[in-house]
């Protein structure tokens, strides 16, 4: 899989069915630094830009249906959680708790697709993971008591939650239920980063 574009392109994600790849990009935008979303056949072939605006759009993910896409905006002032329809259309801001909305994974699971896990600010450089329900327009934190918790990313049957967390003056990866329960830590040595669940 190679997608090329003029631009810095970031955030990749897979529709459930694999045809099709959502990512960031700032090919249409390399003087500003203007980030867009595109979408794209995994060989790069039929790519089309499906936010326009002049704000920051990015980290975009699939709903397990492939209909739609959550993503981060900086629209309105701040990171905000958003989603549309994979042509772009239908955008609502959904109303997460939180600032500074960062890393958003959708539930892979079709019978969990109401909840969207992220990670956001409670109060200065304090991150926590997050989840949020579309169906009851509510945040539930997963974590508490992390200097910086972030990159959420859900298991296969979307069941449990893998993320990074600062301890000490390193980070390391753990995962937890997604209502906050059967919290374990997964590494002990060196640095660890940007986790992701095989199997999806």
């Amino acid at each position: 899989v190679i997608i090329r574009t003029d631009g810095q392109d970031s955030s990749p994600d897979w529709s459930p069915d694999a045809s099709r790849l959502v990512f960031s990009s700032t090919k249409d935008g390399i003087k500003t630094g203007n980030s867009e979303i595109y979408i794209s056949k995994p060989d790069g072939s039929d790519m089309q830009r499906i936010t326009n605006n002049s704000e920051i759009d990015t980290s975009p993910t699939f709903s397990p249906n492939g209909r739609e896409i959550a993503f981060i905006s900086t629209r309105g002032g701040g990171q905000h959680l958003y989603k549309m329809s994979i042509d772009g259309i239908n955008v609502r801001r959904l109303p997460v708790e939180g600032t500074q909305i960062d890393s958003p994974a959708w539930n892979p699971n079709p019978q969990l697709s109401d909840l969207i896990a992220y990670a956001a600010s409670e109060g200065g450089n304090r991150f926590q993971v997050f989840v949020y329900s579309l169906s009851t327009g509510r945040s539930v934190a997963v974590t508490r008591g992390y200097g910086r918790a972030d990159s959420p990313n859900w298991s296969p049957d979307g069941r449990q939650i893998v993320f990074e967390a600062a301890q000490g003056n390193q980070s390391h990866i753990f995962a937890v239920g997604l209502d906050g329960s059967r919290l374990r830590q997964l590494t002990r040595e060196g640095a660890n980063q940007s986790p992701s669940w095989g199997g999806r």
